[in-house]
């Protein structure tokens, strides 16, 4: 077994055990650390992007990630298999455990009172480069 750790910005870690092999986005899912995915893992859309910390994984460079990030340790979640003990960050663009209104801090109580908050009305229609906001 190994020991992989995910460093959540803004959150308490979260450490999984995992086995070799282990896809890094399923072993995500099953400790409910949130990664954005809507391509479902296939690796198309490239939203699931990580970094890895220390250890290593198995993983194949991909389009959605430049030869320089790689070296940096970027990955996506989605093609990566476990092979050792690992820190991975989830940084938040890649997490759903964040909302972005001012002040936001990340953090899982933030995450409930924006849901736990009024749904914004919409009005008229509007722009693709307007959004409803909080």
């Amino acid at each position: 077994m190994y020991k992989i750790t995910f460093q959540i910005e803004g959150a308490t870690p979260v450490i999984m055990e995992a086995n070799k092999g282990d896809n890094l986005l399923e072993l995500a899912r099953r400790g409910n650390v949130a990664i954005d995915a809507p391509c479902s893992g296939n690796g198309s859309c490239g939203k699931c992007r990580v970094k890895l910390v220390s250890g290593q994984v198995e993983s194949a460079p991909s389009r959605h990630i430049t030869p320089e990030e790689y070296q940096e340790g970027w990955r996506l979640a989605c093609s990566c298999k476990v092979v050792e003990d690992a820190e991975i960050l989830v940084p938040d663009i890649a997490s759903a455990l964040y909302c972005h209104p001012a002040g936001c801090t990340g953090s899982r109580h933030c995450l409930q009172n924006w849901l736990s908050g009024p749904v914004p009305h919409l009005g008229r229609a509007q722009s693709g480069r307007h959004h409803a906001r909080r």
